[in-house]
């Protein structure tokens, strides 16, 4: 028995050794024919392994570190594991990336989906963990868990997930002979510009989303396929559904609220303005070809919210909402049956009217839109000159051959406009009828700024209301307005000046751009009235530029008509001149037209006559002015501003004539200057200008070259056409005469003067109930009787201020007393002349009662 054990033992250990030295000889064998197979696999791929183990009992070839480049790829895996299949040499059980990382050598990487697929015949089961997947050096494709099994011969099922950024992703598939049948992916919070990487429209996509997408081949044509999916997120909801097949997209849209920006580049422009925002909501179809960039969008219902275009000049239109039905969009046509467009805000330029062939090249398509309902447009012009906001309209519109016609109104307490007319966009020709109503002038101040403008010394404000009725024409380069305009209660105030009227009524025969002239009918102004800033004598006034800031040359004027005018300084009350009247009129068409001016300055009559020729490259001017014995208390506060002594009685008269030497090309003229009987306030006056350029203050210099006390000045003027023709040059002058004048004064005239009669008149208010009385009159008829008999005798009104303060109201008693008495002396025959009523001071604190001694007297010789 033992020994039989013994050859069983024997045996056993024979057949183990036999087996083992077996197994050792296959597995070199097997070693050895994997080794050839990696070799060949490696040198083929121009591939690299660190190292590499085979396990027969497993039949698992394992690498370590490995890296190759096919086809411009790299790839690089810390470790794969890949089982063989000895039956069938061309096939493969499974491979096992991990670590692996794919970088792809630019952002179009479908190419691999096609490309990749020789591995997929070739493994029954391919597996991916934590691989990574690069675009042009950038991440894209993270923490990759990949799983591919086939199902039969030549289906295959892929399973995977991955993340992408901070999104998150799942995919499932089925590879059918050499093409994907179907897709289906899912994600949640992922760029979707990052999804659509391989089909290269990541640039137009980007936003994030939670959303699922299936896709299957049609009829198992690798070029032809179907989708639907669903897309939710901040940029709102949109399903899609459609097909692709030979370049060709058909999809169907159904969005909600959802933002257009991703397909802006896909919008054909309009009206030469680009899509640039909005918000989509409704059913709409989209046809959209890869050859040509053929685009077609249909839909029955849609609404966009939120909506944006741009020009090149990147001036906006904007549209709170836009409701469309039938609509038809596409490269070659535009139009719906109906279009409602709520609070709209447009901005346009005159190039709209400059580029018609531009504009006509991208409006061909647009056909016609038979219903436009408009509700709250605002229309903002950007002029060259500035912006012009016009009110919001509501109204009703179409838009058929190329001609869009509209008719829109505006009421509110801004005022009343209504716009109606046609616009043909292909020739370009715009025509409107515009009625407006009590509109705010400032509403219009670019169009204005031509003639009230804004300078150093500050911002001209507007104030009026406007009543307009015109007609306008608008095409190729050019826009013309023809009709009416009335500004009511008209104020402009610029550096302290103040001009203001009830009424400027225009009658306009073309005004625009691009025209040859700009051509105005007529000018009528009504109750105006202008204030003078108070400046001092030494600041210069400009009475005519040098060169105007603004072309005037290419200006017509019919006539001008003022009426019902006043001029004072830095207050209403501080009158000038009144009862002002202006004509000016063109005869015969010609640059040069007629002036004459008509006034009063404190009761005495001013003359203003000859021609000027404002709309010339120089404007140029021949005037006569003529002003005699007016009183000059009027210059009273303006000599005190400027630190003269106020002249508390006198009277003055003025000649100028100016012309311009059309030969020499240079103004001529000659200012005649009187101030009789002067008397100056008394008081030193050290700030009197006069001092630092004459030497001698007004009063001196008054007094020294009077004669039988009558000033007098006469002043040739030559002023080159270079030259500012302005009231400091006309300064100039008169300060070079005086400087002269009193060269030669060698000794300072007196005059005796005898008193013939005297007469004191109570002081009487501005009442109908306060007339002089009875015995008054017969005084004053008395003084009349002397002063008409002998033209040299003079009477003074001076006043007496009793025991009173000279208060505001006793200057103005003391002043209506003054001008009653002149009102009857001169309505007696007396020569204006001969009367000097005297400025109230607190000299003539005299007398018991406040009145007037009246004092007739006569120079003794």
């Amino acid at each position: 028995m033992i020994y039989r054990w013994k050859i069983y033992i024997v045996t056993i250990i024979l057949c183990m050794f036999s087996l083992f030295y077996l197994d050792i000889q296959v597995e070199k064998e097997a070693d050895a024919q994997v080794e050839t197979y990696l070799s060949q696999w490696l040198e083929n791929n121009h591939a690299q392994v660190k190292s590499h183990s085979y396990h027969v009992l497993r039949d698992q070839l394992n690498l370590k570190k490995l890296n190759f480049n096919w086809k411009k790829i790299r790839f690089n895996a810390t470790q794969v594991q890949v089982q063989l299949d000895h039956v069938d040499t061309e096939q493969l059980k499974s491979i096992v990336f991990k670590g692996l990382q794919v970088a792809l050598p630019d952002n179009k990487p479908m190419f691999l989906v096609k490309d990749i697929s020789f591995l997929l015949p070739k493994v029954s089961q391919l597996k991916l963990e934590q691989a990574e997947v690069y675009l042009a050096k950038k991440t894209w494709l993270q923490d990759v868990d990949l799983s591919v099994v086939t199902l039969k011969t030549k289906e295959k099922k892929l399973k995977a997930s991955f993340s992408m950024g901070s999104g998150k992703c799942w995919l499932e598939g089925l590879w059918v002979d050499d093409h994907f049948s179907s897709l289906s992916l899912r994600w949640h919070n992922t760029d979707i510009s990052n999804l659509l990487v391989p089909f290269d429209f990541d640039k137009i996509l980007t936003f994030k989303s939670n959303g699922q997408l299936h896709w299957k081949s049609v009829d198992d044509v690798s070029d032809g396929s179907s989708f639907y999916g669903k897309l939710e997120g901040d940029s709102g909801v949109l399903k899609i559904e459609g097909e692709h097949q030979k370049g060709k997209w058909k999809i169907a849209f159904d969005s909600a609220n959802f933002q257009i920006s991703p397909f802006i580049n896909y919008v054909p422009p309009f009206l030469g303005r680009k899509v640039t925002n909005g918000r989509i909501t409704g059913l709409f179809h989209v046809e959209w070809k890869e050859e040509g960039k053929y685009f077609l969008l249909k839909s029955d219902d849609l609404t966009l919210a939120q909506l944006e275009l741009h020009d090149t000049q990147n001036n906006k239109w904007f549209f709170s909402s836009v409701r469309t039905e039938q609509l038809t969009l596409s490269n070659a046509f535009v139009g719906s049956s109906k279009i409602w467009l709520n609070q709209a805000h447009l901005t346009v330029t005159p190039d709209v009217f400059s580029e018609p062939q531009s504009l006509l090249a991208e409006v061909k398509r647009a056909s016609e839109v038979n219903f436009i309902d408009v509700n709250e447009l605002t229309l903002l012009a950007q002029l060259p000159e500035g912006k012009v906001t016009l009110p919001t309209f509501s109204g009703k519109g179409s838009f058929k051959d190329d001609v869009l016609h509209f008719d829109v109104t505006h009421e509110s307490a801004e005022g009343e406009w209504s716009v109606d007319g046609s616009w043909n966009v292909v020739k370009p020709l715009l025509v409107a009828s515009i009625d407006v109503q009590k509109a705010p002038l400032p509403q219009f101040r670019p169009l204005l700024s031509q003639v009230w403008y804004t300078d150093k010394k500050g911002r001209t404000e507007l104030q009026g209301r406007v009543d307009l009725k015109m007609k306008l024409k608008a095409t190729d380069h050019k826009v013309r307005l023809s009709g009416g305009l009335q500004v009511n209660d008209l104020q402009i105030l610029h550096s302290g000046h103040q001009w203001q009227a009830s009424l400027l009524d225009i009658d306009v025969e073309q005004l625009g751009i691009g025209l040859d002239h700009q051509v105005i009918r007529r000018i009528q102004v009504k109750d105006w009235h202008y204030q003078f800033a108070l400046s001092p004598i030494a600041e210069p006034i400009y009475l005519l530029a040098k060169k105007s800031s603004y072309d005037w040359q290419h200006w017509k004027l019919g006539s001008v008509d003022m009426s019902g005018g006043s001029v004072s300084v830095a207050r209403r009350d501080a009158t000038w001149l009144s009862d002002v009247t202006i004509h000016l009129e063109n005869e015969g068409g010609h640059d040069q037209m007629q002036l004459k001016l008509e006034g009063l300055i404190a009761k005495e009559n001013l003359l203003i006559s000859g021609t000027v020729s404002p709309f010339v490259e120089q404007p140029r001017f021949d005037i006569k002015v003529r002003l005699d014995d007016v009183v000059p208390f009027f210059l009273n506060e303006w000599l005190q501003f400027s630190g003269i002594p106020q002249l508390i009685q006198g009277r003055a008269s003025a000649f100028l004539h100016i012309y311009r030497d059309t030969v020499r090309k240079e103004y001529h003229g000659n200012l005649r200057l009187a101030l009789e009987r002067p008397i100056f306030a008394s008081g030193t006056f050290s700030y009197d200008p006069f001092i630092r350029l004459l030497g001698f203050n007004l009063k001196e210099i008054i007094q020294r070259m009077s004669k039988d006390d009558v000033w007098q000045l006469e002043v040739p003027l030559k002023i080159p056409d270079e030259y500012v023709l302005s009231q400091d040059i006309i300064g100039q002058s008169i300060l070079e005469r005086i400087k002269m004048t009193l060269d030669e004064v060698s000794s300072v005239h007196t005059v005796v003067r005898k008193t013939l009669m005297e007469h004191a008149i109570r002081l009487h208010e501005d009442s109908k109930k306060d007339q002089l009385s009875f015995n008054e009159r017969l005084r004053l008829k008395e003084v009349a009787q002397v002063l008409v008999q002998d033209r040299r005798a003079t009477v003074i009104l001076q006043p007496q201020l009793g025991n009173q303060a000279l208060t505001t109201e006793l200057k103005q008693h003391i002043d209506y007393t003054q001008k009653r008495i002149e009102r009857l002396l001169r309505y007696k025959g007396v020569s204006p002349a001969q009367i000097f009523p005297v400025w109230p001071g607190a000299e003539h604190r005299q007398g018991d009662i406040a009145g007037i001694q009246v004092v007739v007297q006569k120079v003794v010789q």
